[in-house]
């Protein structure tokens, strides 16, 4: 009986450690589900972050040429035109 409490010990032992060992890869499993979630996340916050910043530049930029040539519009329509008479020739 000996032989048989001896082997028994050891089925035991193996289930256990086959037990811990598919508990440890799903664990493993989970750990880099969660990160691969985690990572996809980031970079779309990061891609729509990048996308409103460039939307915002754009905008900007577009503004600052608006005002700059805006004085150089007004000064052209405060010059008095010539005044012509209405005769063709």
């Amino acid at each position: 009986m000996n032989e048989e409490d001896a082997l028994e010990h050891q089925l035991k032992a193996l289930a256990r450690s086959e037990i811990k060992s598919v508990k440890r890869r799903h664990r493993i499993r989970r750990a880099l589900e969660a990160a691969r979630r985690q990572t996809a996340a980031r970079e779309g916050l990061g891609f729509v972050t990048a996308l409103i910043w460039v939307l915002f530049a754009g905008l900007g930029t577009r503004l600052i040429t608006a005002t700059r040539a805006r004085p150089a519009a007004n000064e052209k329509s405060r010059k008095p035109r010539p005044h012509t008479t209405g005769g063709h020739a």
